[in-house]
């Protein structure tokens, strides 16, 4: 594999291919760089320090630009004239160059792998911490989806007993209503028997008024030796049954009524439960 040797300015670390500029330092760089930086400059007074490592580049040989593909009589002319030792010298001091680059390389790519491993390290922490933490959320949310599960089936549980609940009350709301039904036809057949009976003794009282009162005639009486009772003179209760008590002209009383002579008037008053009947002004 062929070695390619690269821009020694830290922050761009390109792989050099045509032209570059090499410094008396054994540092290289790309001729984006050497511009950038200033040190491209044919004048030695605008040339600045080496990038890398500080040093002054005062002669016009400290910095030259170099060709990485030289033609065959660049090669031819270089080093001719020159003697052996020199070339020798030439040759040790490219080599030594060389191996410096492969230094520095290894230095910069040891230190990428430490800082890389120091982020790797710090990202497996960080992972594992989010790891740990997912893992912690999930144990949690499962103690919590379990403690749910058992609440719903309490509120299921809870649910069905009201339910069964709800039927039993509804069954004994219709059972109260039926017997509330019953009860009330009860009652209302009740009042309206007791409005029957009250209409029936209110007429019958009427009735027993005017048998009275045609009883006081004279020409109506019935004589006293006759052995046969004469409605006027037997006592009904309010059922209609004949008690078989005779009247009596001067006063009929009978549980909360009364029939009076006097003044040439009569009157019947009845309970006050009942309705009040009065027969007025009725003259013998």
């Amino acid at each position: 594999m062929e070695q390619v040797l690269t821009c020694n300015n830290l922050c761009c670390r390109q792989e050099l291919r045509e032209n570059a500029l090499v410094t008396s330092c054994s540092h290289i760089f790309c001729m984006e760089c050497a511009e950038r930086l200033g040190m491209a400059a044919q004048e030695t007074e605008r040339r600045n320090t080496c990038p890398a490592c500080h040093s002054q580049l005062n002669s016009p040989e400290d910095a030259v630009i170099i060709n990485f593909n030289p033609s065959d009589e660049y090669k031819t002319t270089l080093m001719s004239g020159l003697r052996p030792s020199i070339i020798m010298d030439c040759a040790g001091r490219a080599l030594s160059f060389w191996a410096y680059q492969t230094a520095q390389d290894i230095y910069y790519q040891q230190h990428r792998y430490r800082t890389l491993a120091d982020k790797f390290s710090a990202l497996n922490i960080q992972f594992e911490k989010t790891v740990s933490d997912a893992n912690s959320e999930i144990d949690g949310l499962q103690q919590k989806l379990t403690g749910m599960a058992a609440e719903q089936d309490a509120l299921q549980r809870k649910n069905d007993e009201i339910g069964q609940a709800l039927k039993e009350k509804s069954r004994k709301v219709l059972q109260l209503q039926e017997l509330y039904d019953k009860v009330k036809r009860k009652a209302e057949l009740g009042q309206i028997q007791k409005a029957a009976s009250d209409a029936v003794e209110i007429t019958l009282e009427a009735s027993q008024l005017n048998h009275g009162l045609e009883g006081d005639d004279p020409t109506q009486r019935v004589p006293e030796n006759d052995n046969t009772p004469a409605f006027s003179q037997r006592r009904i209760n309010g059922s209609g049954m004949n008690t078989g008590m005779p009247r009596s002209h001067a006063n009929i009383t009978r549980e909360g009524t009364f029939w009076s002579r006097g003044g040439g008037t009569s009157c019947l008053k009845l309970n006050p439960q009942h309705h009040r009947l009065r027969v007025l002004a009725v003259e013998e």
